[in-house]
C-alpha cells in the first residue's frame, strides 16, 4: 500500500480572493481532476489536508481521509506533516500530491509505484523516486516511509525539498515525456493557459 497526501490548505495569495482549487476545469473543480485521478489507482489511500469545507465536501465524496493543518501556518510543510498521521504499517511509501496540479497522471503514478516497488526487491538504496522531463524536475516525489521521523521536522514552505536534498543519492530519476503532468497553477494567467490544454 501506498498513501497519497493532498496539499489542499494552501492560502491561494497569487489569486487573490479566489480558492483556486475551486476553480472549474473540465467540468468540475480544479481539486477534484486530482482527486479522480488518485481513485484510478489501486492499492493506494488518500488523504487531503485542507481546512476549506468545499474541499472537504469533494474529498468525502471519493473516500478520502481528511486532515487538518496541524497549525495556522499556511506553508506546505506544514500540510505535508498534517497528512503523515496514522500511517498503518503495510504504508510502504508517501507521494505529497499539490492539490493544484490537475494533469497528474495516474499513469505516471503506477509507474512510480511499480519502479518504487522494484528497486525494494533488486536491493537498491534508491527509496526515492522523483518524476523528471529531460532535466526538470517535477512534482510528485514518492518517498519511502522510513523517512517519515525526517519528514516530521522540516520547517518552513518547501514541503519536502530537504528530504531531497539530504537523500539525493537514494533518488531514482524516473524521466516522463509529457511535461503537462507538472502543470500547477499559482496565477491567474497559469489558470487561462491550463483551460485550453483539455
Amino acid at each position: 500500500m501506498f498513501r497519497a497526501v493532498v496539499l489542499a490548505a494552501g492560502s491561494s495569495s497569487r489569486m487573490g480572493k479566489q480558492n483556486k482549487l475551486l476553480l472549474p476545469l473540465n467540468d468540475k473543480p480544479v481539486i477534484e481532476n486530482v482527486l479522480l485521478t488518485l481513485t484510478m489507482l489501486q492499492q493506494l489511500e488518500t488523504v487531503v489536508v485542507t481546512t476549506y469545507p468545499e474541499i472537504i465536501t469533494i474529498a468525502e465524496k471519493y473516500n478520502a481521509k481528511v486532515a487538518f493543518p496541524k497549525s495556522v501556518e499556511h506553508s506546505q510543510s506544514n500540510s505535508l506533516k498534517s497528512g503523515l498521521d496514522n500511517i498503518q504499517a503495510d504504508i510502504k511509501g508517501i507521494f505529497f500530491i499539490l492539490g493544484d496540479q490537475p494533469f497528474i497522471s495516474s499513469t505516471l503514478l503506477a509507474l512510480m509505484m511499480k519502479a518504487f516497488l522494484y528497486l525494494k526487491d533488486v536491493g537498491t538504496d534508491r527509496d526515492i523516486i522523483v518524476p523528471y522531463y529531460l532535466q526538470t524536475k517535477g512534482n510528485p516525489p514518492l518517498i519511502d516511509v522510513k523517512y517519515v521521523k525526517e519528514l516530521r521536522k522540516i520547517t518552513g514552505d518547501k514541503g519536502a525539498r530537504d528530504i531531497l536534498q539530504n537523500h539525493s543519492q537514494n533518488i531514482f530519476k524516473l524521466q516522463v515525456t509529457d511535461p503537462l503532468v507538472f502543470k500547477d497553477i499559482d496565477t491567474n494567467d497559469d489558470y487561462q493557459q491550463v483551460k485550453f490544454f483539455r
